[in-house]
């Protein structure tokens, strides 16, 4: 804590997610320069009372903009005069994460600059205006040189030196306050990130893997499969009649068997599988480092753990089972939607030869029709 009263400072990454009112407006308005900075340090976030320190520069300080340069410039042009901390002394503590020092302004203010690291992808800058401290402490030193060993002199100064430290204490419990509001407003912000990180990766019903987040890892375990020539494998699932399930029992018991046959896939699955409801109630699962006898086998026990499913509505037992279609990967796939194709058309050969089974994708699968618009309609 520095001896004039500044407290820690804050993630600049936490500015991104103040409210727009409230305490983002505090800080705006406060007579603190504020600025938060990513590495570089380049600048994320600046209040108004740090913009106006640097007047000839406004125009400059925006998102992006290097923190070094914003201060040599204003070193270079006398905006911050002799006598203030060596800039690139400053610069060098704040690689270690925190730096401290006071620098002089042309206007005659002196501020007091910390900079603090307390997340790992950001630091913040607090500058704070201590010219009423420094002018008084010039003239003590002053007054205290020109007047050494005459008592009434120094109780004066006595007086003045305490009024000053009580001057900082109460700097120091109004930064400790601003300090502990925004490291709520930090814990708050991580826990929206983690949220919506969730929000943006799974389906909601059911928990598991959303179709864009499979989509995606499919597509880096194709390239990754194909670099290295390892088998990759893929299973299309079908529950087979959903839409009667959702006529006979209600869609609430439709979201329930959803939810159960994702409970039993995934713990089925091998850690690095990855499962995913890709809408309705169509279901993929991904087998990295898997071959075709291996993939059946998977896919047998997910059909088998399927049909013993018991899910009751209103004390009836729901019959729940589930068309599997396999294929696996081949070294000219340069997407995953060819061997996601081929697997769909696995998966329509099971429905076509009764449902409740798994199918192997062959040259003969490919050489088949298509399941007709009556079977699709029945799922």
């Amino acid at each position: 804590m520095s001896r004039y009263g500044l407290s820690e400072a804050f993630s600049n990454t936490a500015f991104h997610a103040l409210r727009e009112r409230g305490l983002r407006d505090l800080i705006d308005q406060s007579e603190i320069a504020v600025v938060c900075c990513q590495p570089g340090p380049t600048i994320s976030y600046t209040n108004s009372a740090f913009k106006e320190l640097f007047r000839s520069q406004r125009s400059e300080i925006v998102e992006g903009a290097s923190m070094r340069a914003i201060l040599t410039h204003a070193l270079d042009c006398g905006e911050i005069m002799a006598g203030s901390t060596d800039l690139a002394a400053w610069f060098d503590d704040l690689d270690t994460g925190r730096a401290e020092g006071v620098f002089r302004f042309r206007s005659g203010r002196w501020m007091l600059a910390i900079a603090n690291q307390v997340a790992p992808d950001g630091l913040v800058v607090i500058l704070t205006d201590v010219s009423s401290f420094k002018k008084r402490e010039a003239w003590l030193t002053e007054l205290h040189d020109r007047l050494a060993g005459e008592g009434e002199d120094l109780k004066h100064f006595a007086r003045h030196l305490a009024l000053a430290r009580a001057e900082v204490t109460v700097a120091l419990n109004q930064a400790e306050q601003a300090n502990a509001a925004l490291q709520k407003e930090i814990a708050e912000r991580r826990n929206l990130e983690r949220e919506l990180r969730k929000l943006a990766n799974t389906d909601e019903l059911t928990g598991v893997l959303n179709r864009r987040r499979f989509m995606e890892l499919t597509q880096q375990e194709n390239i990754r499969a194909r670099r290295q020539q390892d088998p990759l494998c893929i299973l299309m699932m079908d529950l087979d009649h959903f839409k009667s399930i959702n006529d006979l029992y209600g869609h609430e018991a439709g979201d329930e068997v959803l939810r159960q046959f994702s409970k039993i896939a995934n713990s089925l699955l091998r850690d690095g599988d990855l499962f995913a409801r890709l809408g309705g109630e169509e279901f993929a699962a991904l087998l990295p480092e898997t071959g075709q006898e291996e993939a059946l086998a998977q896919a047998e026990r997910l059909r088998s753990a399927t049909e013993l499913l018991q899910v009751y509505h209103a004390g009836e037992a729901i019959a729940v089972t589930v068309s599997i279609g396999v294929a696996s990967i081949d070294q000219d796939d340069k997407t995953p939607l060819a061997f996601i194709g081929r697997a769909d058309r696995a998966l329509y050969q099971a429905k076509r030869e009764g449902r409740n089974r798994v199918s192997l994708y062959t040259s003969a699968t490919n050489a088949a029709d298509a399941l007709p618009a009556a079977a699709n309609a029945q799922n």
